[in-house]
């Protein structure tokens, strides 16, 4: 099974800055990775940091699709599905532009994949996968097995240490771009304030970044938070992003 994250053109050009796109590791397709057997086979491949091969033999090929890097996603499902390999297709512009994205896919899920992927898996096992995957109401953060960071080619990032421990935005506007994507749940998700030390503990690096303004926005997890990262295996220094958006699913 391979996950692919798409790159934009500027990421790979001279003529850009590249360290931009090097900057956090795909956290989303790392957490739906979670979800596969001990025995699966997988590997995350982002083409922001590394190339991208096309001519390897899979079951499954899983593409996380923005609107900035649609085409090239588009490119690189058709090459797949034309040698008949099963693609899945999922991220924010599949969500917005269902009927486009599954001209090129053979299933596609439509808002946060962690509450559908695990029905998929089943169903692609079954060999029964259905069309469309839609999340709905009722999800939570507190269910999530921890993310499959063995897959993170952690020397390729600036922050291989990054972390989303809330959901959306605390103070919710109309124009925000979770407000289809996250629809059915509520304005911002948190969880367990002990959970992210508890994921982070041995990692090798004292350096973490916390991929969301609305844990500092929340008073009590914050505070409840902040005692447990002191004593977290050496960890010396929190930064917090100035982005209001997640960056995960």
């Amino acid at each position: 099974m391979k996950f692919i994250l798409p790159a934009l053109t500027e990421a790979t050009s001279p003529y850009w800055r590249p360290i931009k796109y090097s900057l956090f590791p795909p956290l989303g397709l790392a957490t739906l990775a979670a979800y596969l057997r001990p025995d699966d086979e997988a590997v995350i491949v982002d083409e922001h940091v590394e190339p991208l091969r096309t001519d390897d033999e899979l079951d499954l090929v899983l593409i996380q699709v923005y609107i900035t890097n649609a085409f090239r996603a588009y490119a690189i499902a058709d090459h797949y599905r034309a040698h008949g390999i099963f693609v899945g297709l999922g991220g924010l512009h599949v969500t917005s532009v269902p009927d486009e994205a599954a001209r090129h896919a053979d299933v596609v899920f439509l808002g946060p994949g962690e509450q559908t992927f695990p029905q998929f898996l089943q169903d692609f096992r079954a060999a029964q996968p259905q069309r469309v995957y839609a999340s709905i109401a009722g999800r939570t953060l507190e269910r999530i097995p921890p993310i499959r960071r063995d897959l993170i080619r952690r020397s390729r990032y600036l922050v291989p240490n990054s972390i989303v421990v809330t959901r959306a935005v605390h103070n919710t506007v109309t124009s925000a771009t979770k407000t289809h994507f996250f629809k059915g749940a509520a304005p911002s998700t948190r969880r367990g304030w002990m959970t992210p030390w508890r994921k982070l503990r041995g990692c090798p690096d004292a350096t973490f970044i916390f991929w969301m303004t609305t844990f500092w926005v929340t008073a009590a997890f914050h505070r409840r938070s902040s005692p447990a990262c002191k004593g977290c295996g050496g960890c010396s220094r929190v930064r917090q992003p100035w982005t209001p958006f997640c960056a995960e699913t």
